[in-house]
């Protein structure tokens, strides 16, 4: 069983308030990435101390609300029981029935196997002590610097610090043949201390004026699905330390695609509801949207998925808007923003610079809904740049490899 302990203030994004019938009424929320294993059912119970009225939801692709639940754990406590299937994002949104939303409660999630594991949301973390939980899959493995060991799993953290006060972080996990190694990186990817080989692991170092570092969790052991960890970082009175969380593992992104192999044609969807468009390759995905014809329109394929480079989907779980950017820059940016959660299955691929037999598709800004707009049809691209005054015109976002 996993534990966490929630907090909700000021920090936390606003959502919908379930329990209110005015629907501009909102209340605090936080959210968590859950992996767990498919088929297998999960229990998550969101639990009061001695005050407010817990509400707890389960969202999948796109941030649609696939179940949710107020008092089905008694004594106004939360309870939701689902069946994970494969390919789908989940998020725990842990929140409350109505104001006020200034409240702490306990959020327990188990299932048979206990193969789960708990992600905090993206974010930035400061203060003399400061701890997350995260996990490693088979997205964070990597080719091992260790003679003899062929793979290991490693996910990277940034780090600052006040300089020259002494640092402490430590590294444990309850996962059965998660073998945890700790490392501290300075700028130049140079190992300043490392630890390992036990449950719990600990080390220390004094930062320099100047100097940034990393934190790398790693699993030295057997390959895992999912790793479970908790992290704990704390120096001194009077210092601070600031975690950076990112929804991925930050070295993904310099990891290049390889170049597809066959093409698959990206559909685009309206979302009727967030004012968002949909850009997605995934069948299951595509079905179930457009068969939701209340929500979403079809607009039909718009080119196909091929090319050198990735184009990646995050989901806004504050506004449910999604973002969609191949520019490895802008998503690191996105990736290190609060909200932000992304998508691996909602990607597709295409080309950051122009190859012949390669289209534009221009990207636009609505500045009134907050969302961005993609076309490679030229006639839809003027009708936008002429008489649509609210988009603002961000010139090419990619190129990519028309219907064929």
């Amino acid at each position: 069983m996993l534990q966490r302990n929630v907090q909700l203030d000021s920090a936390d994004p606003l959502v919908s308030a379930p329990g209110v019938s005015n629907p501009n009424q909102q209340v605090r929320a936080e959210d968590f990435q859950l992996l767990a294993e498919p088929g297998t059912p999960v229990t998550v119970d969101l639990t009061r101390n001695s005050t407010g009225d817990p509400f707890l939801q389960i969202l999948g692709q796109n941030g649609a609300v696939l179940t949710e639940n107020d008092d089905g754990g008694g004594n106004l406590n939360s309870r939701v029981t689902f069946t994970p299937q494969s390919g789908i994002n989940y998020i725990v949104r842990a929140t409350t029935f109505d104001p006020p939303d200034s409240v702490t409660y306990n959020l327990s999630v188990s299932s048979a196997t206990n193969n789960i594991a708990l992600r905090n949301p993206p974010s930035f973390q400061t203060g003399t002590q400061v701890s997350l939980s995260s996990f490693l899959d088979s997205r964070d493995v990597i080719q091992s610097p260790v003679p003899g060991v062929p793979n290991i799993q490693q996910e990277v953290i940034p780090l600052s610090a006040t300089p020259n006060l002494p640092v402490t972080v430590t590294l444990t996990s309850a996962t059965a043949g998660y073998s945890p190694q700790l490392a501290i990186l300075n700028q130049n990817d140079q190992v300043i201390v490392q630890n390992g080989d036990s449950s719990s692991t600990s080390v220390n170092f004094t930062p320099l004026a100047g100097e940034s570092y990393r934190i790398a969790v790693g699993n030295f052991g057997t390959v895992l699905n999912l790793a479970q960890y908790d992290l704990s970082v704390s120096t001194q009175p009077g210092g601070n330390v600031n975690l950076q969380l990112n929804s991925e593992n930050p070295q993904q992104s310099q990891v290049t695609q390889p170049p597809s192999q066959s093409t698959v044609p990206v559909r685009r969807i309206f979302d009727l509801v967030t004012g968002s468009h949909v850009y997605t390759t995934d069948p299951t995905e595509i079905a179930q949207l457009t068969a939701a014809t209340a929500r979403y329109r079809d607009e039909g394929n718009v080119f196909d998925s091929a090319g050198p480079n990735r184009v990646t989907r995050f989901l806004n779980t504050v506004t449910e808007a999604l973002f969609y950017s191949i520019n490895a820059s802008e998503v690191e940016t996105v990736r290190r923003t609060f909200g932000f959660v992304e998508q691996p299955s909602g990607g597709f691929d295409a080309a950051i610079a122009p190859a012949a037999g390669l289209v534009p598709v221009f990207r636009f800004y609505n500045t009134v809904t907050g969302r961005h707009f993609f076309t490679p049809n030229t006639s839809e691209a003027a009708n936008v740049r002429n008489n649509l005054p609210g988009f603002r015109d961000e010139g090419i976002g990619f190129y990519a490899d028309p219907l064929g």
